[in-house]
């Protein structure tokens, strides 16, 4: 389960890009990415190149995050048997 939400992201991301290649005229963006971009203001193109470095940014970050969980709960589970094995 720890890996829905990078997945999730990802493929939203790969939707939005697809979706906005292939729609002629019309862009699949979030509003609010010309306060983030402020060059974004008015152009669709750059507002759906935005919105899906947004959607990437977060499956990434949400990715390491799933990672380095796995990583940690691997190791405290390897220092358990470790110290149960242990007289």
């Amino acid at each position: 389960m720890r890996f829905v939400s990078p997945v999730l992201m990802l493929s939203a991301a790969a939707f939005v890009y697809w979706n906005n290649q292939q729609q002629e005229g019309t862009v699949l963006a979030f509003p609010f990415i010309s306060t983030l971009w402020p060059a974004a203001e008015g152009d669709p193109v750059k507002m759906g190149q935005g919105t899906v470095a947004l959607f990437v940014g977060v499956g990434v970050l949400s990715l390491i995050r799933a990672l380095s969980r796995l990583r940690r709960d691997r190791q405290e589970a390897l220092n358990e048997a470790s110290e149960s094995t242990t007289p």
